[in-house]
């Protein structure tokens, strides 16, 4: 293949070109598309992500899953008071707001964690859910650890921002 050519550029092959150059090309971009799916599927696999997950109990332990993409730690839980941790992916949770806000980064700006105030109107769905809308306030991290369940400010103070 000429060295100007770009493989992923296919529309500019013009009909003058034997078609097996076409061929080639496509067999290479297939190849290529294929061998980065692998390495991007060993790299997420290699690095799972360790976050801070309450049990039933609500007792905190550090837990690594491939599936987590974010850990999550809650300041508050409505239950006691307490703070509470969890792992989740886009296998668990709809995570695109989240990614595109954490993929805003420069050599001068990252985001360290996102903590968003959301509302859920379960009761419209079930009217046994309650009438209220229902509050969670929750903060997504990205690094090891980085959501144990202790204060907020203790939270605040604790993301490196490594990748920076």
């Amino acid at each position: 293949l000429p060295h100007h050519l770009d493989i992923f550029d296919l529309p500019s092959l013009s009909s003058d070109h034997h078609p097996f150059h076409l061929i080639s090309v496509t067999t290479m971009q297939t190849s290529l598309g294929f061998s980065l799916l692998l390495l991007s599927t060993s790299f997420t696999t290699a690095m799972a992500l360790k976050c801070w997950v309450n049990d039933e109990g609500g007792v905190p332990s550090l837990k690594e899953d491939p599936s987590f993409t974010f850990c999550i730690y809650f300041p508050l839980s409505s239950e006691d008071g307490q703070p509470r941790a969890a792992g989740t992916g886009p296998s668990i949770e709809d995570l695109r707001a989240v990614e595109k806000t954490f993929s805003q980064t420069s050599p001068l700006y990252g985001v360290l964690a996102n903590c968003v105030l959301e509302k859920y109107s379960f009761h419209l769905i079930n009217p046994a859910l309650g009438s209220e809308p229902e509050r969670l306030f929750r903060c997504y991290c990205q690094e090891d650890g980085c959501n144990r369940p202790s204060s907020f400010a203790h939270f605040l103070a604790t993301q490196r921002g490594g990748t920076l």
